[in-house]
């Protein structure tokens, strides 16, 4: 079938304004632009917004609220949210029209919404970021999943995992045959983030009031539980042993923020505790926090001599890429989820140093890191290299445009 116009994409979100910009929702914002050249529009029904038609119009997207029942259960508000969904993708033709379903959640209501759609030839895609969380126990409980997770995500017309790993849950767990799998990564703008130079590192330094002759070792991620930056903290002390004048900078938000309001007592007591831990120090000022979500966080890779990542449960994290891009000698330490050798960030060794997620691998890798400089010199050229041959953002949004032009004429 011929498309008769650019491709619809419609997905939905309980809420789109700028404090809840953040993961999937951002990274799909940003592609808007070069995905509407590749023919594929983006389109956001939601409950909730405070974007301006000029803030549509300068990211080359559409977003519309959705009047939702009063008093109803958030999972029965994003049923509605669905079903409208596949209202506004039946207004289109046939071969232009796609309905992502990445924020309705697995329920009887949401399989009875896809199943309707692909009667009427409204074909659904799931984009699905992360390994799920902690699974059932129990057989009985473990079955009831799979069974309702096939019947949902079996309703698609594909699902796409960012990375291999998630792809063999889906496989493995779920039972999806690989005619209904596709991997496509993120992608890194490898022109944005790229090496820097001696003169930039140190104008970069200077923004940041970072001293000009300290070893620096950066994490990009707010300050919340999963992100496993207390674990870099409590490493630091022996870190400072041997480089008593290194900085390990965090950019990322401390505290509450509106993405975060469900956990916000467990957030209040990791976030004191985490800074308690900074006081005690034997250098309090070693650690740096932006203190606020970054918007750019360039001048930070420029600043920095390397990258550090403790989180907990992840997919295919940007700030990975990313660093990896700018050329720094990465320290990661594995997390549910994390690629197997020679898949999305390479080979531990020859890409980056894999260290275990406690606090002495941790603190051992990092001064390892900081006390070899042949190796780090190795490490960076081999991460941008990796990063240009795999993960490279116009290669990664050829594969998402063809994906969904695809989609739209086999539903």
């Amino acid at each position: 079938m011929t498309p008769r116009g650019p491709i619809q994409v419609i997905f939905t979100v309980d809420t789109f304004t700028r404090a809840t910009l953040g993961g999937g929702l951002l990274r799909h914002m940003n592609y808007a632009p070069e995905m509407q050249r590749r023919g594929v529009n983006f389109q956001w029904l939601t409950m909730e917004s405070d974007v301006d038609t000029a803030f549509q119009e300068h990211h080359a997207i559409q977003v519309r609220v959705v009047p939702m029942p009063q008093n109803e259960p958030l999972q029965k508000r994003r049923e509605h949210l669905l079903a409208a969904a596949i209202r506004e993708a039946a207004t289109h033709p046939r071969g232009t029209r796609v309905v992502t379903t990445d924020s309705c959640g697995v329920t009887r209501g949401t399989i009875r919404l896809l199943r309707d759609a692909r009667r009427q030839a409204i074909p659904a895609t799931h984009n699905t970021s992360m390994v799920p969380g902690p699974l059932p126990t129990t057989w009985l409980a473990n079955l009831r999943l799979k069974l309702q997770c096939r019947a949902f995500f079996g309703a698609h017309a594909l699902v796409i995992p960012q990375t291999r790993a998630i792809e063999r849950f889906f496989r493995d767990y779920v039972g999806l045959t690989t005619s209904k799998l596709e991997v496509i990564g993120n992608g890194v703008d490898s022109a944005k983030y790229a090496p820097t130079t001696a003169e930039i590192k140190s104008a970069a330094r200077q923004r940041l009031g970072i001293p000009t002759d300290a070893p620096v070792v950066l994490s990009v991620g707010s300050l919340v539980p999963r992100k496993g930056m207390d674990l870099l903290i409590k490493a630091w002390p022996e870190v400072l042993r041997r480089f008593p004048t290194a900085r390990l900078v965090i950019a990322g938000s401390v505290g509450r923020r509106s993405t975060f309001m469900d956990q916000a007592a467990t957030l209040d007591t990791y976030t004191s505790e985490t800074l308690s831990l900074i006081d005690a120090l034997p250098n309090p000022k070693s650690v740096m926090l932006s203190g606020r979500e970054v918007e750019d966080v360039r001048d930070y890779y420029h600043a920095a001599d390397t990258f550090a990542f403790a989180s907990e449960r992840e997919g295919l994290p940007n700030v990975v890429l990313e660093a990896m891009a700018c050329g720094l000698p990465c320290l990661l330490a594995p997390y549910d989820g994390f690629p197997r050798d020679g898949e999305e960030f390479g080979t531990a060794d020859s890409h980056f140093v894999k260290a275990e997620r406690t606090v002495p691998s941790l603190a051992s890798g990092i001064t390892h890191l900081l006390a070899d400089s042949a190796l780090r010199s190795q490490l960076g050229p081999a991460a941008r290299q990796w990063m240009l041959d795999t993960q490279d953002l116009s290669p990664m949004l050829d594969r998402w445009a063809a994906m969904y032009h695809r989609c739209a004429q086999t539903p």
